[in-house]
């Protein structure tokens, strides 16, 4: 004790102990978004779709979600659309390309899920980007009525 005073003793430590409990919140709201599976940032879900649609053999990206396993791992999942004519073999070539390029665009996306699906006249839902609906399968049948009559 250099001042010979206990109340500066009584405050050094109550200031300890509230950067700790500041630093301990911190870690705790950085650390939640990272258990939970972040998305992509914006300019990296944008590079990925750009990647993928100018790839070659891949006519539009349907569905895209994206995740973060880790600080610097991403998962990237897709359907993207495949011309209709094309065959298994040409498929799987253009799914290769589209995974070279979305690597090259992308360094962190690590895991890569692409199902191709062939485009049947989809429109996007312009309040849910990246989700499409198809109101074009929709078939008014007996069942169909929401009373069951």
């Amino acid at each position: 004790m250099i001042t010979g005073d206990g109340r500066f003793d009584a405050a050094g430590a109550m200031s300890v102990g509230t950067l700790l409990v500041v630093i301990a919140i911190f870690l705790a709201i950085e650390m939640t978004a990272m258990l939970v599976g972040e998305s992509a940032l914006p300019e990296q879900v944008a590079a990925i779709r750009k990647a993928l649609e100018d790839s070659g053999g891949v006519e539009r990206v349907i569905h895209l979600r994206t995740m973060h396993a880790g600080p610097d791992e991403l998962i990237v999942a897709a359907k993207i659309a495949v011309h209709h004519s094309d065959t298994g073999t040409q498929i799987a070539r253009d799914i290769d390309k589209a995974e070279k390029a979305l690597r090259a665009a992308v360094p962190s996306a690590k895991y890569i899920f692409l199902e191709p699906d062939l485009d049947r006249g989809r429109h996007t839902d312009p309040q849910a980007p990246g989700l499409d609906i198809d109101d074009s399968d929709a078939q008014a049948g007996p069942d169909s009525s929401p009373t069951g009559d």
